[in-house]
Formats: C-alpha cells, sequence, structure tokens
C-alpha cells in the first residue's frame, strides 16, 4: 500500500479534459497528414507488433485519416485499416511541432516548447508530409502504443473493450443503475474505467466537491436527486475543464507544448488545508481512498 506522501506525490494521469484536449489540437493540426517514418529511443513504448522495425512498417505510408477518444485512450484511425491505440499514461503528452536530433535525443526547434522540461522527454516521433512532426514526450516512459490492423483485436489488447460507457455519454437512467448496483465509496465508482470511463482522481474530486458529495458515501445508499446532480456536475465541470484545455498539476501539456488552465479553477484536488470556497468554514481534508487521494471539505459534503 503506498503511503500518504508517496501517493500525494503522485503526477495526475491525464483524465478526459486532457484527453479530448490533445485530440482536438491533434485534429486540427495532423488530420489527412501522411506518416513518413517513426523515431524512437525508447522502443518498448510500441506493445504491439513488436519488434519495433514490425511497428514502423506497418504505420510508414499511412495517412491518419480520423483521430478519437475512447475513455482516456487516442484512437488514430490510418489509411489501409490500420488502426493506432495510444496511451498516454501518468506523464505523456503528444505534441505537435518540429523536432531535429540533438544528441541522441528529440529536441524542438520553436522554443515555446522547448523551454519546458516536461516536453524534453521524447521517446517517439512520428514524421509527417508537410514537415510536421508528432512527438510522444514522456517522463517516466509509462506511455504505450498498439497497432494493428484489426480493430477488434487491438481493442481487445489495448485494452479499450473493458471500458464502460463514456462520461459525457452515458445516459441518466444508466448512470443511476450503474451507481445504484455499487456498494463502494461514490469516488472509487466514478473512478472504475470499466463502469464509466474518462474520469480520475482530479476531476473525482471535483465533481464531488461542486455536487456537495462526501467521496466516501457508498454509492447505493445515494438517492436519485443526488446521482442526477452527480452527473449533471460530471458534464459541467468536464466539459468546463476541456474548454479551458485540461489541468496541468504536473506533467500534462497540450499538443503545443503549453500547460492547461483548469488548474487555476480547482477547488478541492490538492487544496488540502485551504478553507472551503464555500466560506462554510470548512477546511479541505485529504484521506486515503483504495490507495488515491480523497479531497474534500467535511461541511458541505457530509455522508
Amino acid at each position: 500500500m503506498l503511503n500518504n506522501k508517496v501517493e500525494f506525490l503522485l503526477p495526475g494521469m491525464p483524465e478526459l479534459p486532457e484527453v479530448q484536449t490533445t485530440i482536438n489540437g491533434l485534429r486540427r493540426k495532423i488530420l489527412n497528414k501522411k506518416i513518413l517514418s517513426v523515431w524512437s529511443d525508447w522502443p518498448k513504448v510500441a506493445k504491439s507488433p513488436t519488434p519495433f522495425s514490425a511497428f514502423q512498417k506497418l504505420v510508414s505510408g499511412k495517412k491518419i485519416e480520423e483521430i478519437e477518444r475512447r475513455g482516456k485512450n487516442i484512437i488514430f484511425y490510418l489509411s489501409g485499416g490500420i488502426v493506432m491505440v495510444a496511451h498516454q499514461k501518468m506523464t505523456g503528452h503528444f505534441m505537435v511541432g518540429k523536432f531535429v536530433p540533438q544528441g541522441g535525443k528529440m529536441l524542438a526547434q520553436d522554443k515555446k516548447i522547448s523551454k519546458d522540461p516536461y516536453n524534453k522527454y521524447i521517446h517517439l516521433l512520428f514524421k509527417l508530409s508537410g514537415k510536421t512532426d508528432l512527438a510522444l514526450s514522456d517522463v517516466r516512459k509509462f506511455a504505450h502504443v498498439f497497432v494493428g490492423g484489426n480493430v477488434q483485436d487491438i481493442f481487445k489488447r489495448s485494452g479499450v473493450d473493458k471500458l464502460g460507457p463514456d462520461a459525457l455519454k452515458i445516459s441518466v437512467k444508466d448512470f443511476e443503475k450503474l451507481v445504484k448496483n455499487q456498494r463502494r465509496p461514490i469516488k472509487a465508482v466514478l473512478m472504475d474505467q470499466a463502469l464509466v470511463s474518462g474520469i480520475g482522481n482530479i476531476y473525482g474530486d471535483e465533481i464531488l466537491w461542486e455536487a456537495k458529495t462526501n467521496p466516501f458515501s457508498h454509492s447505493n445508499a445515494l438517492t436519485s436527486l443526488q446521482i442526477k446532480n452527480i452527473l449533471r456536475t460530471i458534464h459541467k465541470i468536464l466539459s468546463y475543464a476541456t474548454k479551458l484545455g485540461g489541468t496541468s498539476t504536473s506533467d500534462y501539456r497540450d499538443p503545443e507544448g503549453q500547460k492547461g488552465k483548469y488548474g487555476l479553477h480547482l477547488k478541492a484536488y490538492r487544496q488540502t488545508g485551504k478553507k472551503c470556497l464555500r466560506r462554510d468554514g470548512g477546511i479541505i481534508q485529504r484521506k486515503v481512498l483504495n490507495q488515491r487521494s480523497a479531497h474534500f471539505c467535511p461541511k458541505c459534503q457530509k455522508i
């Protein structure tokens, strides 16, 4: 079990707003461009096919026809029926620009990108038509990519087929049924990607603070009114966070190598010891829930 100090220092994994922000940027910049070649100094980033030379051969010469999100995964649909599934994991992020080799590494020519140290850990780079590059920077090398010609097979191997309905698309009826059938703390339910996909630690805290719901409240004890309010809040928080380009409390950067701005609006996540912004006299607390943190106000988020 992770101790409190170590868990607190873990970076927030890119969640739905960060992944959607990435996809929105990629769609504007690289749709219909052709992959000319692929470079990596960490071939293990490609989980399938292996060896890396097979991965390079499969995607080279293919055009990027569409990009979509499945939970926290980025799906690239390439010409010839090839599908590429990428998960940025805890510290990865895609960037678009011009990158040049230097000392065995790839560095951005754009100073706005290169001045940020989190943009310098490039381990996968796609040379594209139009003198454009798609780079994956990842400090901890946790990100991975799967490629193949069979969509169902790739979704199975990458785990996409195990995802629950999307947090922004699930119906009120299905969400209420899902929550009522669980006997776990509501935050654990929201973060379970097999039940509802896209929500992680950051937005789990923010959603429940906004909905005035304690993260340790048992989901099957919540009323229909409370559950509907949580779903409305999910839409509100995730949509607004996407509009602001996501949260960059740690490593996340958008396709231009810039930080998201939602971190300036956090009400609960990593606000331990601060006064609740509802001015109700409460102080934001942090407790461990399933080896992750839960931040909440004991005054306005009572069980």
